[in-house]
C-alpha cells in the first residue's frame, strides 16, 4: 500500500502479485492490483481484475469504485455507469463515487444528469473542482444565474481556477457587463501570462468599446500565441477591416502592430 500511495506503481504492482501468489483470493489485494494497472494504462486488465475482485467482495463499495473508473478509462462508460450506480447504492456517502459518475455521464451526453450528481457530491463535501464542474455545466445549459453562482463560488474556494475565471468572463460579456469580463479576462493572464483565450476576450471587449486598433494588436496577439484559435482570427480579420476602412494613421498603427 506505501509502494502504491507513493506513486511507485511497478513495485506496488510486484508486492500485490506476491500477495496473491500466497493468497490469491484476498479482495482488497486482487482489486488494488486492478487499480495499479489501471494507472499504468493497462485498463483492460484492470478491468478484469476489478471484476474478480468483485465476485470475491461482491459487497464492497470501493471494488466497484475502481471498477467504474477503470471501465470508463477503458471507453465503457455505460458500463461504468453500471457498477458506480451499484457502488453508491451500497454506500452513498463518498463525494468521489459521486463525481465519478457525473464525469461518466459528462461523457455520455447527459448534463443535466451530470448536474443533479456535482450537486449531489456537494451536498456531502464542498470544493472548487465540484463547483467549476457544475457551472460549466450550467452555462452550457444556458442557465446562467446558476452558472454565474457556482463559479463565484469556485474562484472564492481557488482564486487560481483559470476555468472558473474564463467561465465568468463569458457570463459577464454576454450579460453586457463589459467591466465585469475585463476584469476575469485580467485575471486570466495574471494567472497564465499570454493566454490566447484572454488576449481574444480583451481584444472582442475593445472591439465594442470603438477601439479597433487596441482591439487588433490584442487579436493578433492571441492568433501569435494560438494560429487555431479560430474565433480569433475571425475577429482579427474583421477588426482589422475596420481599421483599413478608417482613417491612414489607425492603419499606420495596426501596420506596426502586425510587423511588430
Amino acid at each position: 500500500m506505501e509502494l502504491h500511495r507513493s506513486g511507485a506503481l511497478l513495485e506496488a504492482r510486484g508486492a500485490y502479485e506476491a500477495l496473491l501468489a500466497e493468497t490469491p483470493t484476498r479482495a482488497d489485494a486482487v482489486g488494488l492490483l486492478g487499480v495499479v494497472e489501471s494507472q499504468l494504462g493497462h485498463h483492460e486488465r484492470a478491468v478484469r481484475l476489478l471484476r474478480d475482485a468483485e465476485r470475491l467482495a461482491p459487497k464492497s463499495a470501493s471494488i466497484l469504485t475502481n471498477l467504474g473508473e477503470a471501465l470508463s478509462a477503458a471507453g465503457r462508460p455505460a458500463d461504468a455507469e453500471e457498477a458506480l450506480r451499484r457502488s453508491i447504492a451500497l454506500d452513498p456517502r463518498v463525494p468521489e463515487t459521486h463525481a465519478n459518475l457525473a464525469n461518466v455521464l459528462e461523457q455520455l451526453d447527459r448534463p443535466e444528469e451530470a448536474a443533479r450528481q456535482w450537486e449531489r457530491v456537494l451536498g456531502l463535501r464542498d470544493g472548487a473542482e465540484a463547483r467549476y464542474r457544475l457551472g460549466t455545466l450550467w452555462l452550457g445549459l444556458g442557465r446562467s444565474d446558476e452558472a454565474r453562482a457556482a463559479l463565484e463560488r469556485a474562484v472564492t474556494l481557488d482564486p487560481d481556477m483559470i476555468g472558473a475565471w474564463q467561465n465568468l468572463a463569458v457570463l459577464a460579456y454576454r450579460r453586457g457587463d463589459m467591466s465585469g469580463s475585463e476584469r476575469c479576462y485580467s485575471r486570466m493572464l495574471e494567472l497564465e501570462p499570454g493566454s490566447a483565450i484572454a488576449l481574444r476576450g480583451l481584444g472582442q471587449i475593445l472591439r465594442d468599446r470603438g477601439d479597433a486598433t487596441g482591439s487588433v494588436a490584442l487579436l493578433w496577439e492571441a492568433v501569435r500565441r494560438d494560429v487555431d484559435d479560430g474565433p480569433a482570427w475571425s475577429g482579427f480579420a474583421e477588426t482589422f477591416g475596420q481599421v483599413i476602412l478608417t482613417d491612414e494613421g489607425e492603419l499606420e498603427t495596426a501596420e506596426r502592430i502586425l510587423e511588430a
